[in-house]
């Protein structure tokens, strides 16, 4: 079984040693408990890194080989590194992929309910969530009223069913994602998180978006996922876990607000690109 955890970074420096101290914490006690043959923690840089976290980052490679620094040359952002990580799970046959943000904004410690999540309950699909009971947010109210307002119109908008549709803390079994194609994804930024939940959430719905599929025509339709995947329809496990979330920036553009309305019409009436 092989698991990877990926996490872009980019000026980190503040914060990159006790994430990656804690996460080495967490290999040493994780491995005790499940049959993992491999764990790697993956950090995908780009050119919008402008201090020391790439150079502390090679200095995490040569103590522990779980560590992996990929520099992503082509990447316009964001969302972009995301893919990059994903792609590189998926093309190296990990069989679980865990997303999560550095700064322990997503607390190292929720990894034993993820991987509990994954392993142990069988769960597909394991998102996090800032706005269930147990959950918390600590920053910004103004952020935290986006956070909220960009869930209630998600749920709206694209008919999902989520306590929290932006939180980037979040993990798949390989074969839920392994066929989408990222480069169709419309989005970019934070957006990105709403958007792969919105694709693999319809696999619980046992629908799937045709212009997502390698392979598959731009047919602007829905097709019923058994048709396409047969005897792996419905199949799928999702749940979903409480996060105690505290803000560590504060950097936020207006603009990310009307980008995301432009991210959600476009997703919804499948208009790719040209």
């Amino acid at each position: 079984m092989k698991i990877c955890i990926i996490t872009p970074v980019a000026n980190e420096e503040s914060y990159i040693s006790l994430h990656c101290d804690n996460l080495l914490k967490f290999k040493t006690n994780i491995m005790n408990f499940h049959k993992i043959e491999q764990l790697n923690f993956i950090f995908i840089l780009d050119n919008f890194n402008k201090d020391r976290t790439d150079i502390i980052l090679k200095e995490y490679e040569k103590i522990d080989n779980s560590f992996k620094t990929l520099f992503y040359e082509n990447s316009n952002g964001l969302s972009s590194c995301y893919i990059y990580g994903y792609e590189y799970a998926i093309n190296n046959d990990f069989d679980y992929i865990v997303e999560m943000d550095c700064g322990e904004s997503h607390p190292t410690v929720n990894l034993y309910e993820v991987f509990h999540a994954l392993l142990v309950e069988k769960n597909d699909i394991v998102f996090h969530s800032r706005f269930t009971s147990e959950g918390k947010y600590e920053g910004s109210f103004f952020r935290e009223m986006v956070s909220r307002f960009g869930t209630y119109l998600s749920n709206f908008y694209l008919n999902l069913d989520l306590t929290d549709a932006t939180s980037g803390f979040q993990a798949f079994n390989a074969k839920v994602i392994k066929d989408l194609n990222f480069k169709l994804f419309k989005s970019s930024g934070g957006f990105f998180q709403t958007e792969l939940k919105y694709f693999t959430t319809l696999r619980l719905n046992d629908k799937l978006h045709s212009d997502y599929l390698d392979g598959v025509n731009k047919l602007h339709s829905y097709y019923n996922y058994s048709r396409l995947f047969g005897k792996d329809a419905k199949k799928y496990k999702f749940k979903e876990l409480p996060l105690k979330y505290k803000l560590t920036t504060t950097n936020f553009k207006y603009k990310w607000l009307i980008q995301s309305l432009k991210y959600l019409y476009l997703i919804k009436h499948s208009i790719v690109y040209k």
